[in-house]
């Protein structure tokens, strides 16, 4: 049976504290990060074109970069691929919880399975999962959405202000007038610099809110 000494576990840690020294705690903690992505299939990527940007996860990156951002957010289709845009400046805590689910592995490109709908909210997004705040109302956001095969027990889920909700809802059902079940489609994030930096803590904080109410 190996053992691993003092000193073998000295060097790792003299080794990352002098990194902190030289680079920062932040830096290191990203490249970390960075790494741990990588290694997880996970990450996002940004597709640019003229004053347009789209996020998509990494893993849907081939498929995403097969058209221009404007076509993907114009169009809601590349080849034959249909698209579902989340938008950012009305959506920023929902498009951070997309963003970091991303970056955790979660899939890019989902399949529609209306009958899985309310088993994967109630293992996802249980009653009471998040108290109610104050001054905006909240709830429970999941992603993979519940209306996927990949939504469930394993999405990730964050508490965003409940007119956030309502107004992925009604992107869902419109995208969904088009998307056939069991047919696969490519999620992407429009306006992504307008992605929330921290959680939802009760203040609706999207630059524009004429989705929902």
């Amino acid at each position: 049976m190996r053992t691993r000494s003092k000193g073998g576990l000295l060097v790792p840690l003299v080794i990352t504290v002098a990194l902190v020294v030289v680079f920062g705690a932040n830096k290191v903690i990203d490249t970390a990060t960075g790494l741990i992505d990588g290694l997880l299939g996970g990450g996002t990527e940004r597709i640019s074109d003229g004053n347009t940007s789209v996020l998509v996860a990494s893993s849907a990156k081939s498929t995403a970069t097969q058209c221009a951002s404007q076509h993907l957010i114009q169009n809601k289709m590349c080849g034959d691929t249909k698209v579902v845009v989340m938008d950012a400046a009305k959506m920023p805590f929902i498009t951070r919880n997309m963003s970091l689910a991303w970056s955790e592995g979660k899939p890019g490109i989902l399949t529609r399975n209306k009958a899985a709908e309310r088993a994967n909210r109630s293992a996802a997004c249980p009653p009471g999962k998040y108290p109610q705040t104050a001054p905006d109302k909240n709830s429970c956001e999941e992603y993979p959405f519940a209306s996927t095969s990949e939504g469930g027990s394993g999405a990730r889920t964050a508490n965003v202000p409940l007119r956030e909700n309502s107004c992925q809802g009604g992107t869902l059902r419109w995208a969904y007038a088009s998307i056939a079940e069991g047919e696969e489609f490519l999620v992407v994030i429009a306006n992504p610099d307008d992605i929330a930096d921290q959680e939802f803590s009760g203040v609706d904080i999207a630059k524009d809110r004429a989705c929902g109410s």
